[in-house]
């Protein structure tokens, strides 16, 4: 049984990365600060570290965090449609609004994967997520093949 306390912490963590997301869907990585995002959220700094030790953390779970959004609106919205057309148009669809919505983020996480000491477990978390979204897209186009 979850006490209150571990489901108030719960909540506060995914009401900061929704914040952090925000600000990260505006500015690039580089640009943001801890600072920042506390006062976004009208709290002190080390009520943001008391959640995530760092901002290399904060940023690497906001990416998570979008990825499996994605990953279960693609598996909400096409993995259960019988027909084919309207499953590689929703998947289309998804995809290109995920993308430009998401763009400033994934540009940031590409350039601080590639210049950054990413944990390993981090850095396998991420594209483990990547990796499913590319199958669940994969299986659709194989299905349309498929189905001709």
């Amino acid at each position: 049984m979850r006490t209150l306390q571990v489901q108030g912490q719960e909540f506060k963590k995914q009401v900061i990365l929704r914040e952090a997301a925000e600000i990260l869907s505006q500015k690039p990585y580089e640009a943001v600060t801890m600072d920042e995002v506390a006062k976004a959220l009208g709290c002190g700094k080390s009520t943001l570290y008391k959640y995530f030790e760092s901002k290399d953390l904060l940023f690497a779970d906001v990416i998570y965090a979008k990825l499996e959004a994605f990953a279960r609106e693609i598996e909400y919205n096409c993995l259960q449609e019988l027909d084919t057309s309207r499953v590689l148009n929703s998947s289309l669809l998804l995809s290109f609004r995920f993308y430009r919505q998401n763009s400033q983020l994934f540009s940031s996480w590409l350039r601080y994967e590639s210049n950054t000491a990413v944990t390993d477990e981090l850095f396998q978390k991420v594209h483990a997520l990547m990796a499913q979204k590319q199958q669940n897209v994969a299986a659709l186009f194989q299905r349309a093949i498929d189905e001709g």
